[in-house]
């Protein structure tokens, strides 16, 4: 989920997107999606593969 989706969809909390808000105010977006991808690829895939 990109932080975009995180501010748009209604079902995210408000302390989530104000969170989300500031890492894109900061221009943080490339070390947000950096680590959901390795969060993806180190944990979820791992846990699908295993499976």
């Amino acid at each position: 989920m990109k932080i975009e989706e995180i501010i748009q969809t209604e079902k995210t909390s408000q302390e989530l997107k104000d969170w989300a808000r500031r890492v894109k105010k900061g221009d943080m977006n490339w070390q947000y999606d950096r680590f959901a991808e390795y969060l993806r690829l180190g944990t979820i895939m791992e846990l699908n593969n295993e499976v």
